[in-house]
């Protein structure tokens, strides 16, 4: 269970779109076309994807000792260093675009909450320039660029970090699924798309496994614990 709930990171970025809405023709509409067709290509992808790997895997316990998996296999299945080190730079090139989709959106929740005078500095945070964010912008990339110079100082308060990105995410997407699953999908406003009753068997799993889910992120992955393999998600969740 805790390999399967490390895996909802990749989640993280599904909502990506919602949060640009401002800037899409008719988002009611198109919004939620994006973010569909999004889950069924990466479910797509992500199967043949898997598949490809399984079959050319010659050397699991290698697989398992290496500390860059994928590019082990990637060795595995090309037999050749270079072609390992051409298909590990376009990694490095997805990684830097995701990044950057990251990067956007963030800014634009920023931003937001600083238009609504939710942030500190409210006035100086919403102002647009080159009609952008520029300094919601800077701000979260800021802010990435400290997280990210966290892993070379420990490991074990990134990867805590992480735990609480996954954690917060999760609680977002739990609480108004909870709530119409109590209250009724009819308070809902007319909208483009509708799972009709489906909708409440959706909000009945979410409301289910979410929380679930957010507990099993707070284990430690080993044991004995120790202070360099502790998950230190709830110190963190409780400071902030």
């Amino acid at each position: 269970m805790i390999g399967l709930a490390s895996c909802l990171w990749a989640y993280c970025g599904i909502d990506t779109p919602s949060h640009l809405s401002e800037e899409v023709d008719n988002p009611s509409r198109n919004i939620p076309i994006v973010i569909g067709a999004t889950i069924i290509l990466g479910v797509i992808t992500a199967i043949g994807w898997n598949i490809g790997l399984m079959y050319v895997i010659k050397d699991v316990q290698g697989l398992i000792a290496s500390g860059a998996p994928i590019m082990e296999v990637y060795n595995q299945a090309l037999g050749s260093k270079t072609a390992t080190t051409i298909w590990s730079v376009y990694y490095i090139l997805v990684i830097y675009n995701v990044t950057l989709n990251l990067l956007v959106f963030s800014s634009r929740i920023l931003w937001s909450f600083a238009r609504d005078g939710g942030v500190p500095y409210s006035s100086y945070v919403s102002r647009l320039r080159w009609s952008n964010p520029v300094l919601a912008t800077a701000i979260m990339l800021f802010l990435q660029i400290i997280i990210g110079i966290l892993y070379f100082a420990s490991k074990t308060a990134y990867s805590s970090f992480i735990n609480l990105t996954l954690f917060a995410f999760n609680i977002t997407v739990v609480l108004p699924q909870t709530v119409l699953l109590f209250t009724g999908r009819d308070s809902l406003p007319k909208r483009a798309f509708s799972l009709g009753r489906y909708g409440s068997i959706a909000n009945a799993l979410a409301t289910i496994f979410m929380p679930f889910f957010d507990v099993v992120l707070a284990f430690p992955v080993a044991r004995p614990v120790t202070g360099s393999s502790m998950n230190y998600l709830v110190v963190i969740l409780q400071s902030v």
